[in-house]
């Protein structure tokens, strides 16, 4: 019984932390079937954690799977066929399973899950099964998705990589023969093999991140596209330094109809200053003006532009030119695509506009 409780609630932790932790509901499963002897011993425990899991969990995904759109598109509610998926899934998957796990690690689990499939070994079968399963419903399903979605799989992946190596290391030592001290090196020198790819993208992520060689999505995610935090740290450092040149304060608005990641990064940065005043605008919108003059003669201003690749609705600076705006900086991407455009809007003094 306890042994039910505590499996559903680790469950139920594992979706309320992500909702993509519902993968994991295969565990407990195949955990029963693979290593539960006599199966029916458990059968009470397995179904109280499914149960518990379930009454937890259910109606936060379903209100989660109701309202998010990314999920949905995530798991193919638009996309094309299973059939389809699967064929646009399966090269996907291999790319991201090599680039993150290594070759060397990947052919060694395969191997592992081949052993413990020839030979029946009851805790090899159960890891396979929790990578196997899950990206068996993932590979017909998911539209839109990413490779931290198979962050589930590296744990039961070096488990099996490390037994097969094992295996291997044993199987060599007893051909050399107890009398030779080859066989004393042989695992060693296994494990050295199988983690020398892996320093090559090590050595980047410790010296300069921006070039290890990921996948495209990846790229996106971290490096060149507009979720990442490159190109945002400068932005925050110019705020800084305008800061510093009128400590009496400024105005920074920033353009709510552009990405959020320098907003959300302008203001958990700022967010105990008193001196910035933070203000969201929409600057395509034909109010914007007036509210831009009104605080320009209030403090200094800067205005936070982050255009996205595709959006057609960027503010024109031209609509600004008598309040004497001009581009401050520009950052940039590292693969120099932009990031933010800062505008330096000049102070209007009293009631006159400088037109």
């Amino acid at each position: 019984g306890r042994y039910g409780v505590l499996a559903g609630l680790a469950l139920a932790a594992a979706v309320l932390t992500k909702a993509a932790g519902a993968m994991l509901f295969v565990i407990p499963a195949a955990a029963w079937l693979a290593l539960a002897r006599p199966v029916r011993r458990r059968v009470g425990a397995l179904a109280l954690a499914y149960a518990l899991a379930a009454g937890i969990v259910g109606w936060p995904l379903r209100i989660f799977f109701g309202v998010s759109d990314a999920a949905r598109w995530a798991l193919g509610e638009s996309g094309g066929e299973p059939l389809g998926r699967l064929a646009r899934n399966l090269p996907l998957v291999g790319e991201w399973l090599v680039v993150w796990f290594t070759l060397p690690l990947l052919l060694l689990a395969l191997l592992g899950t081949a052993t413990a499939i020839v030979r029946r070994q009851p805790a090899g079968l159960f890891l396979s099964a929790v990578c196997v399963l899950p990206l068996a419903a993932l590979l017909p399903t998911a539209t839109h998705w990413y490779p931290r979605y198979l962050l589930f799989m590296a744990v039961p992946v070096l488990i099996l990589a490390a037994r097969a190596l094992t295996g291997l290391t044993s199987w060599t030592a007893a051909r050399l023969g107890p009398t030779s001290r080859l066989w004393r090196f042989a695992l060693p020198a296994g494990v050295v093999l199988v983690l020398v790819p892996s320093l090559r993208m090590d050595a980047h992520f410790w010296v300069k991140p921006s070039r290890a060689p990921l996948p495209a999505i990846d790229r996106l995610q971290y490096i060149d596209g507009w979720p990442s935090g490159y190109g945002v740290r400068e932005t925050v450092a110019f705020v800084a330094s305008e800061l510093e040149r009128h400590p009496e304060g400024i105005n920074v608005v920033m353009n709510t109809s552009s990405h959020r990641t320098t907003r959300f990064a302008l203001n958990v940065a700022f967010r105990r200053e008193p001196r910035i005043h933070r203000r969201g605008l929409a600057l395509h919108d034909s109010g914007a003006l007036p509210l831009l003059e009104r605080w320009a003669r209030q403090r200094p201003t800067l205005v936070v532009v982050s255009p996205m690749r595709w959006d057609l609705a960027r503010p024109s600076p031209q609509a600004w030119a008598h309040v004497g705006s001009g581009l401050a900086l520009e950052t940039r991407k590292p693969n120099g695509d932009l990031c933010d455009q800062i505008y330096r809007l000049a102070e209007l003094r009293g009631g006159e506009e400088n037109r």
